[in-house]
């Protein structure tokens, strides 16, 4: 049987438990036309509401489950609700396996035990994703032998994200396959009328520089470095800050005692030197106001939103964490720093690097528009996932080899 030419598609379900748009819903709706073309319906299972409607607006076919997940929380409620879904998620998701006659299940973080469970009681093949260095050590030690037992084929984000799993190295190295994060460049190509537009929106002057970032509101994120940077940065007058994404319920008190208060109490937000806004699906109407990117994450993949920042043409100043130094090459199209401990000072001198220096933001931002377009295609992720899911049928099935 050859790939792509089913005359039905296979089905491959990715559970995605967040309540929120983030990365890893972007990248099935970015990656599912080309990975249909080539034989295989990716159908994420997401909580009922407005991520079903808004995967239905680009064309993907989503089902809806509430699902439990693990939460950086000292709430006991959102740990029990977790550990009860232990024996609840797997039973409904096998469940919808069999209903939709599901032969891949795709799971995203290994912190997804339910999802392995469901795989096992359905009988299906199982490609377990690691998108970034996220999870703490002892986690890592913990899960990655179950993930190695439970899996066919284990994706990871990149060589930087592989490293940080040593136990990734002990498993059959022909079932690990890397992957990238992509990006439709076409979709992030603005004119000046976008930006005059976006700017409008923000209330912000035209020779103003605005400092943005892109995602939710979570500890992950660091948004509480970027607060911190409209303090340090010796240009303070003629800088904006522009922050977009969600609230996260787990992040909320987090996000209101160290960014929300702090910003409060030194003015950012009354003087609107700092918005904070939930641009949900219109993140294309804000960016084009941007004039650099920065993300001091505690941890990442290679984030979509870093792929769309740099697609639209902008120098990035980011922490060095998961594998990021794929898509930015320090020195070349932006800045790379440590992230623990986070190298504060340094971040600062960056962004304030290309505030002063116009030629060097248009130089580097010329260049992650060029490593966009030639590294993170939808094309070449979707080929590396249909590579993956073939592979664990093959291994599912006790084949030594996955179709040609």
């Amino acid at each position: 049987m050859a790939r792509g030419s089913t005359s039905a598609l296979q089905t491959v379900l990715a559970p995605l438990p967040a309540p929120a748009w983030g990365g890893l819903h972007a990248v099935i709706a970015s990656i599912h036309p080309a990975v249909r073309d080539r034989g295989f319906n990716l159908c994420p299972v997401v909580p009922t509401g407005d991520l079903l409607e808004r995967f239905s607006d680009l064309g993907v076919d989503a089902i809806g489950l509430d699902q439990s997940r693990i939460r950086r929380s000292l709430n006991p409620a959102h740990h029990w609700r977790f550990l009860n879904g232990l024996f609840r998620d797997p039973q409904a998701l096998a469940a919808l396996a069999r209903a939709h006659q599901a032969k891949v299940f795709q799971l995203a973080g290994l912190q997804h035990v339910q999802g392995a469970l469901a795989s096992r009681q359905a009988g299906t093949a199982l490609v377990w994703q690691i998108h970034s260095d996220i999870l703490p050590a002892p986690a890592r030690r913990i899960l990655t032998p179950y993930a190695r037992r439970a899996s066919d084929v284990i994706m990871v984000n990149g060589p930087q994200v592989r490293q940080a799993f040593p136990g990734v190295a002990r498993f059959d190295a022909d079932r690990v396959v890397e992957f990238r994060a992509p990006i439709n460049t076409a979709r992030f190509t603005f004119d000046a009328e976008s930006r005059a537009s976006a700017r409008q929106r923000l209330g912000i002057a035209a020779d103003e520089i605005v400092i943005g970032t892109i995602g939710n509101q979570t500890h992950q994120k660091a948004h509480d470095r970027i607060v911190d940077l409209a303090d340090d940065l010796p240009d303070r007058e003629q800088t904006r800050f522009v922050i977009l994404g969600g609230a996260v319920d787990s992040n909320r008190t987090y996000y209101r005692e160290s960014v929300l208060d702090p910003a409060r109490d030194r003015g950012l937000l009354d003087s609107r030197r700092l918005q904070i806004i939930d641009a949900g699906s219109r993140v294309a109407d804000y960016l084009p106001a941007f004039d650099l990117f920065v993300m001091p994450s505690r941890a990442e993949g290679i984030p979509v939103a870093l792929l769309e920042a740099m697609a639209s043409g902008l120098p990035v100043v980011m922490t060095d964490v998961g594998s990021v130094r794929e898509a930015v090459l320090d020195g070349e199209n932006g800045f790379l720093v440590k992230a623990e401990p986070f190298e504060r000072n340094r971040f600062a001198r960056s962004v304030s690097q290309l505030v002063k220096d116009p030629d060097l933001r248009a130089r580097m931002g010329r260049r992650s528009r060029e490593i966009a377009q030639s590294r993170f295609s939808a094309e070449t992720v979707a080929e590396a996932h249909v590579a993956a899911y073939w592979k664990a049928l093959a291994h599912k099935a006790g084949q030594s080899e996955a179709p040609e």
